[in-house]
């Protein structure tokens, strides 16, 4: 028996595929050229959370970013959402109860995609429709995503990982991709 929430995937994976990308121009920068980052995460537990806090204080502090952004989604409804999430300054969330029937979001997360970053980093590694909406229609001028994804043709560099693989490693290659490439 199919479920509403199956209805909701489906529809949204359809609107996702057919929708288009909002996208002001693409330019590719690295750690030393970009000014601005957003990260990208499904929250999972609170040892995550604070790797993605130690991951936007290692860009400041080691790249100087005058702007470092984490968006993080909490797969769950609002009145359950973790303590450690309620930090706003740096560290944004939107929840199930910010997205529609079929998973796009629809509140919550209006200033950050308005906002043109430079780089887009999708720590992520696995499927969340949610999350592919955020990088359909974000203006970031680059994206950066894993390779395993269903919808890797959004992103513009794309990071091999294994599915089972924990966010260090994959933040590694990350870091080594964008510190050593070179634009033509």
């Amino acid at each position: 028996m199919i479920g509403v929430d199956q209805i909701g995937q489906w529809y949204g994976l359809k609107q996702l595929q057919t929708s288009k990308e909002v996208r002001n121009h693409r330019c590719g920068s690295t750690f030393h050229e970009a000014k601005t980052i957003c990260l990208i995460y499904l929250d999972r537990d609170e040892a995550f959370y604070n790797q993605v806090k130690a991951y936007v204080k290692f860009l400041h502090s080691e790249y100087g970013m005058r702007r470092v952004c984490a968006l993080g989604y909490v797969n769950k409804k609002a009145k359950h959402v973790p303590v450690y999430q309620s930090q706003k300054l740096e560290y944004q969330f939107f929840t199930k109860n910010d997205t529609n029937w079929f998973q796009k979001p629809v509140s919550n997360v209006e200033v950050f995609l308005n906002e043109s970053f430079d780089i887009l980093i999708d720590l992520n590694m696995s499927e969340s429709l949610s999350l592919d909406y955020i990088v359909r229609e974000s203006r970031s001028k680059m994206k950066v995503g894993s390779r395993q994804k269903r919808h890797s043709h959004l992103y513009d560099i794309l990071i091999d990982v294994r599915a089972s693989q924990s966010v260090g490693p994959y933040i590694d290659q990350v870091n080594f991709v964008l510190n050593n490439f070179r634009l033509k």
